[in-house]
């Protein structure tokens, strides 16, 4: 299952360079393409995130991240937020949210902003696949994983990053959106979203830092 998480990486890439390519030369009338190509890459980046995820919920400890974020004895949900607990998971699932949030008005957006939107997708895929890979192999397998750091084993975790991340996303699409009713909506999600993982952030570092106490 790595060798398949880290080639629906490379399939992402060459998808998004496929887009940008496409918001550059074809007429305006054939840019469809663009956004088909980056929907593309969305699909292969989430089949991505749902390898690793089902690595972290099975210990598959042949997987350098899996054996960094799990331990024997802890529950399915636990195991779940190693997804965002580490480095290389929290990125891939950061850069997959993200670039979703791209495809909000691609189809009608202008020729610029399909190819940035493009480059900045395949520069996300290449900072997870290359400077913190999730799907590098371990070898030999170890009996059992060192598991995340006892501070992120909190409730919050389970809600706090992945609820942050959205709000990012989300805070990208007004920029997409040409009407301005639907992009004004959509800033005002983007902000209670915000609003609501800080909270959950601000209260779980209460309770475990004692910050502000």
């Amino acid at each position: 299952m790595a060798t398949v998480g880290a080639l629906l990486l490379v399939v992402a890439a060459l998808l998004a360079l496929t887009s940008t390519g496409v918001a550059l030369v074809a007429p305006d009338r054939s840019r469809t393409g663009s956004t088909a190509a980056l929907g593309g890459a969305v699909l292969a980046l989430w089949f991505a995130v749902a390898v690793l995820t089902r690595a972290l919920v099975v210990e598959d400890l042949g997987l350098v991240y899996v054996a960094e974020q799990t331990r024997a004895g802890t529950g399915w949900t636990r195991r779940l937020t190693g997804l965002w607990s580490g480095a290389e998971g929290s990125l891939l699932l950061f850069a997959t949210m993200l670039v979703t949030g791209l495809l909000a008005g691609h189809d009608r957006a202008p020729r610029w902003q399909q190819a940035g939107c493009g480059l900045l997708t395949a520069g996300l895929v290449g900072a997870s696949a290359i400077g913190a890979p999730p799907f590098t192999r371990l070898d030999p397998v170890p009996t059992t994983g060192q598991g995340m750091a006892p501070i992120l084993e909190h409730g919050a975790m389970l809600i706090h990053p992945p609820l942050l991340y959205t709000g990012f996303a989300l805070a990208l699409t007004p920029a997409l959106v040409r009407d301005r009713r639907a992009a004004h909506r959509l800033g005002l999600i983007a902000l209670a979203v915000l609003t609501a993982a800080l909270a959950i952030g601000a209260s779980w570092a209460y309770v475990e830092l004692g910050w502000g106490g």
